[in-house]
């Protein structure tokens, strides 16, 4: 029996199209959806599309958590307290990254390799950059700028297990 865990963003169909193939391939027993519980811009859309998800996938009675997808910590503990329920049932797990931010895959990243029945996937998009203007046009070097507009924190060093 299959286990899935998804965290969504602002990619619900992604990974419903991601959840579709698996449940073709494994059995799913349960569905876990991960959703930014921040009160900011980003936790909203990712509740809203949370709940659409859970909507849609209501006959697996999916299990919604909340998390900071920018902490990896956070992250972490709630996705081990899954994993370490799951994979002591046997169950394989199959985690979504698709949506996630980096801080978010680390952490699944080392997740993955202490628990040998984790699967980590992604669902790529059939359209790539079409959200970006011609390139050679005033348009697209105003995109370019207006995209560059943002300093950087302090880097966040994620130390390894065991270390």
């Amino acid at each position: 029996m299959a286990v899935i865990v998804n965290y969504v963003g602002f990619h619900p169909t992604l990974a419903l199209d991601g959840f579709d193939y698996l449940r073709r391939q494994f059995p799913v027993e349960r569905i876990y959806i991960l959703y930014d519980g921040k009160r900011d811009r980003y936790g909203a859309v990712s509740r809203r599309n949370a709940e659409k998800l859970r909507q849609i996938l209501q006959f697996f009675k999916p299990i919604m958590i909340d998390v900071n997808p920018q902490s990896f910590e956070s992250v972490f503990s709630k996705v081990y307290a899954i994993l370490r329920r799951e994979c002591s049932e046997k169950k394989d797990v199959f985690i979504d990254i698709t949506d996630m931010p980096p801080e978010a895959v680390s952490a699944i990243t080392m997740l993955a390799l202490m628990f040998p029945s984790v699967k980590v996937y992604t669902v790529p998009t059939d359209k790539r950059g079409d959200f970006i203007p011609a390139p050679n046009t005033p348009t697209f070097e105003d995109w370019i700028r207006s995209k560059d507009n943002k300093r950087g924190l302090k880097p966040q060093i994620i130390d390894l297990p065991g270390r």
